[in-house]
């Protein structure tokens, strides 16, 4: 298995998570599951399709500047609670 850290806006992430547990429930692994579950159908979309060229790939996902790398004592305070 693979980890991904990703950012994405409040709104989505709420949305999403609302969505979530419509669909799932509250169980442990949900956000997981529904992660893997979008990840599948992005392959499915594109894969039949071949490569994605650079222009079908939404603007929102272009403009997006990557964000900097955190700070080593910021993770450590996440990661501590």
């Amino acid at each position: 298995m693979s980890r991904i850290t990703i950012i994405v806006p409040d709104n989505k992430d709420a949305a999403f998570r609302k969505l979530i547990i419509d669909v799932y429930g509250v169980s442990k692994g949900a956000l997981a599951q529904a992660c893997s579950d979008a990840i599948d159908l992005w392959i499915e979309k594109y894969a039949s399709k071949g490569q994605p060229k650079r222009e079908q790939i939404p603007p929102t996902i272009k403009k997006q500047p990557i964000p900097p790398k955190l700070s080593q004592p910021l993770v450590d305070d996440v990661y501590r609670y």
